[in-house]
Order: C-alpha cells, then sequence, then structure tokens
C-alpha cells in the first residue's frame, strides 16, 4: 500500500499544453525567427523555464524568459485543471495520505496560479525548481522531496512506499531513478511514448478509483 502520494503539476493537474506551446512558439518566432513546429516544443515543459531559453541557444536566456512569460500571460486564459483532479488530490489528503508535489516550476509560478489555490495548502512538501541544483530527469527533486518529508513527519519514508504522478518521460525517469513507483497520468491519450511505468492511467477518474482501492 502507497502511503505519499505525489504528484506534477503541468500536464498532470494543470492543463497548460496550449498555452505553453503556443506562447513559446511566438517566443522563438519574435525573438529567434524560427517557426518550430508545436510538436517539437513539448520536450521542454519538464525542465525549469528559465533554462528553456539557453537550452534553445538563445543569447540571453533571461530575456528569452521575461519574453515568454509576457506572452504567456497572453495566453493564460487557454489553462485550467484536468477535469477531477482538484478533487482527486483533496481526497488523497482526505483520506489521511500524505500528499506531495514535485514540479519544474518556480515557486513564483505555483504562486502565481490561481488555479492551484484551492490545493497548494493541501501539499505536505513541495519541491519546485528553486529546490534542487539538478531536475527532472534526474532524481533529485524526489530524492529531496522523501528526505524533507521524512524530517518533517519525523518517520523515514522509503522509496517503496511512495508513488509519482506524472506526464513526461523526464517525470518517468526521475522517479524511477529515485526508486520511486511511476504513475503516467496519460489524460492526453499520448500513449507510453517510450517510457515503462509502473501504472498507466487514461483519465483521473482511474487514478482516483486507484487511490480508493489502495486504502482498502
Amino acid at each position: 500500500m502507497y502511503k505519499h502520494f505525489i504528484f506534477d503539476i503541468d500536464g498532470t493537474i494543470i492543463d497548460t499544453e496550449t498555452t505553453a506551446t503556443t506562447s513559446l512558439h511566438q517566443t522563438i518566432l519574435d525573438l529567434m525567427g524560427e517557426d518550430v513546429p508545436f510538436s517539437d516544443l513539448r520536450r521542454f515543459f519538464s525542465m525549469p523555464s528559465n533554462k528553456v531559453g539557453g537550452e534553445l541557444g538563445y543569447h540571453d536566456p533571461k530575456a528569452f524568459h521575461d519574453y515568454w512569460n509576457g506572452q504567456w500571460d497572453a495566453f493564460v486564459h487557454l489553462t485550467g485543471p484536468f477535469e477531477g483532479m482538484i478533487e482527486l488530490v483533496q481526497k488523497v489528503h482526505e483520506l489521511g495520505y500524505t500528499v506531495g508535489c514535485v514540479t519544474s516550476r518556480s515557486q513564483f509560478e505555483l504562486e502565481y496560479d490561481e488555479h492551484l489555490k484551492p490545493i497548494m495548502h493541501l501539499f505536505d512538501v513541495v519541491i519546485s525548481s528553486e529546490n534542487t541544483s539538478k531536475h527532472k530527469p534526474d532524481p533529485e527533486p524526489l530524492l529531496l522531496w522523501m528526505k524533507t518529508a521524512s524530517e518533517k513527519i519525523g518517520k523515514e519514508i522509503l522509496p517503496s512506499e511512495c508513488i509519482y504522478l506524472g506526464d513526461t518521460s523526464a517525470d518517468c525517469l526521475c522517479a524511477q531513478n529515485a526508486g520511486v513507483h511511476f504513475a503516467l497520468a496519460d489524460w492526453c491519450d499520448y500513449g507510453l511514448q517510450g517510457m515503462n511505468p509502473e501504472y498507466h492511467f487514461k483519465n483521473p477518474k482511474d487514478f482516483y478509483d486507484f487511490v480508493i482501492n489502495n486504502s482498502r
């Protein structure tokens, strides 16, 4: 039985794909003059947003990040929680499990998101991009989550007691390299994409049922 449920944010709880791809596409087009296919942009969404400009080879990553933030604001109305996910996090909390968050977002990006306000206080420990020097797919964010949560509850948390719900190969590798079971949130029906998750869920209701059955 799992005792600790850890969640990714983007693509798992919040549907940011349209906003992210549209705003990043426009940023690259405006600053670099490149018309990159939307399908080629998804790989950037598992890394901290302030690292993307450098990854793309832009000469001023901070200016790139600032411009992208402005574009994001122009398209932010297209974001929203996946149906049932806010309620699911609340239910996990109500059942008495430790609830965690490991995300590539910054703390500011978490606090800025109105959609997350109903659940941010439910996360016992949050690991954001500022908290680690290495990021997904490296296991450091999840290892730090387990260490911090262990200190908070006063009892060692074992990887075998944890499950991490995410949507990308970086999430999967982060979990498995940390010894944590990975549950693929395949809400957009992209399939396995080369991943080998311990669990594969096609919609939030299936994961909700899994949580309920885990408590019995």
